[in-house]
């Protein structure tokens, strides 16, 4: 791409010779020969409105339109006799100078980086405006951009995080269960009932003093406990899905928000950017 972007340079400072060379030496007679070829960018034909001309065996197009067609913004700045060519990361002053002993020759400047924003010349045309200048904004608005992408998504991804070290948490403090609500309610009730009726055995068996229903109430006691037990595990692990649940809504919610801000950011990035064009 550089050096494409050196033989666009050359090619455009070709231009600029052939017109200092009208400016500065107008005595000057050169016989110039129009001709016709096409041109073409990227493997699609461009047209210019001004024939290229051949000059000495050498060939010369338009400046304005050669760059037009190459994607490279021309500013001219009539009181030093500047022009300012910028492509898409930098910026390029040719400028013809008149030589002291020699009034007929030409002289182009090396193309150099153009200087920043707060020194660049200002064109006298206030119609058109200093490429380089848009071509800085545009830069800091893509800067702004990133940093604006980077605290939403550190900002998700701070949330997210921190929900899922919750759902860690509460899996390591107890089994989870994964019920419907129909399925749970029906697990209770029946492990109630069952506690209910051994409850009912125990208090019937509490006048017996025999041998025989002591050791049947201790039979029923033991099945109790056991019940008691399954019903309070059930109701840990229906504790925990829903506190998981609760979590895992959090974070769907975080997701769409964490959307929502990134697709707002990305619209007004895009409108800054149409603004500057």
């Amino acid at each position: 791409m550089k050096k494409f972007k050196g033989y666009i340079i050359g090619f455009l400072c070709g231009a600029v010779i052939f017109s200092a060379t009208s400016v500065f030496a107008a005595e000057t007679i050169l016989k110039a020969t129009q001709v016709s070829f096409p041109i073409f960018k990227d493997g699609k034909k461009a047209s210019l409105d001004n024939k290229p001309v051949v000059i000495n065996g050498s060939t010369y197009l338009p400046l304005r339109e050669l760059a037009e067609v190459l994607d490279v913004d021309v500013a001219w700045k009539n009181d030093t006799k500047e022009i300012y060519l910028s492509t898409t990361d930098k910026s390029y002053q040719v400028q013809p100078k008149e030589q002291e002993n020699n009034p007929t020759s030409t002289q182009m400047t090396t193309p150099t980086p153009s200087p920043s924003p707060t020194s660049a010349p200002t064109p006298t045309n206030p119609s058109l405006p200093n490429p380089s200048n848009n071509l800085n904004a545009r830069i800091a608005e893509t800067e702004r951009h990133n940093q604006e992408v980077s605290k939403i998504e550190t900002k998700y991804n701070n949330t997210k995080n921190y929900i899922d070290e919750k759902i860690a948490a509460i899996k390591s403090e107890s089994p989870v269960g994964y019920f419907s609500d129909s399925e749970f309610e029906s697990q209770r009730s029946q492990l109630q009932t069952e506690i209910l009726n051994l409850q009912n055995q125990i208090n019937t068996l509490m006048l017996d003093t025999s041998f025989e229903a002591n050791s049947r109430r201790n039979s029923l006691q033991d099945q109790l406990n056991q019940k008691n037990k399954e019903l309070e595990e059930l109701q840990k692990k229906r504790t925990a899905q829903l506190r998981i649940k609760n979590l895992e809504d959090m974070k769907t919610t975080a997701y769409n928000d964490y959307l929502s801000e990134l697709n707002a950011e990305n619209n007004l990035h895009n409108a800054n950017l149409n603004n500057l064009q």
